[in-house]
């Protein structure tokens, strides 16, 4: 990794809540507002926006870990935004801390974790993998 990333304050994504980002669960009720797992994507969105220009040729990474709570509702249509900022650095673990935002209310908040890794390793990996 590229030296610096400590000194990154933050990084935002900002999306539109559409449709297809409702909740889904087969013969349950769907609401039609913005899913958890919606928010959830915007926050790993977010982080990999703040790890990106630190990523060496090369490198890659993948969430490892997030915990997040979903505090309030946001309304399919609305602007999301998810900002993350640089909590620390552990090995090839990246952390951030998140919030995400519908107009002026925080609808959600969490971390999430990146480990960094060489692609080449990685190919190796799924090759070993997919000869299991």
């Amino acid at each position: 990794m590229k030296p610096g990333i400590s000194k990154a304050k933050k990084a935002v994504f900002v999306d539109k809540a559409k449709p297809w980002m409702r909740p889904y669960m087969p013969g349950y009720v769907n609401h039609p507002v913005y899913s958890t797992w919606a928010m959830i994507r915007a926050m790993e969105c977010a982080a990999r926006k703040l790890l990106q220009p630190y990523l060496e040729e090369g490198e890659d990474a993948v969430g490892c870990e997030v915990k997040a709570q979903h505090l309030a509702p946001a309304a399919l249509g609305e602007t999301i935004r998810v900002t993350a900022k640089f909590k620390g650095v552990k090995g090839p673990v990246i952390t951030c801390r998140l919030e995400a935002h519908c107009g002026k209310s925080k609808i959600g908040e969490g971390e999430h974790k990146q480990f960094v890794f060489s692609r080449d390793r990685y190919r190796k990996f799924l090759k070993h993998a997919n000869n299991r």
